[in-house]
């Protein structure tokens, strides 16, 4: 059975994208998205709790956020999760 990996979020970002180059020499943007959810507990009272996703953006997808995109601004991406591990210079 092949497995599934399919993520869409809608929040805010929480800081304005931040441009850097690739050791090849693409551009990337980082930014971050705040998400929210509120859960009721059992006597009631409602929590809402934050959570914060790094976005990582490649190419005209990159050069579009940073064009376009400022802290605070609603955002919505859709892509797949992946862990990966990169060192900036």
């Amino acid at each position: 059975m092949k497995g599934i990996n399919r993520v869409f979020l809608m929040g805010r970002l929480g800081h304005d994208p931040e441009s850097r180059l690739s050791k090849n020499g693409k551009t990337f943007v980082r930014v971050s998205l705040a998400t929210h959810y509120r859960k009721k507990r059992d006597d009631g009272e409602v929590l809402e709790t934050t959570e914060w996703h790094r976005i990582v953006a490649f190419g005209k997808t990159a050069e579009h956020i940073r064009a376009h995109l400022h802290k605070g601004d609603a955002f919505a991406v859709e892509g797949y999760l992946s862990q990966s591990r990169y060192t900036l210079d």
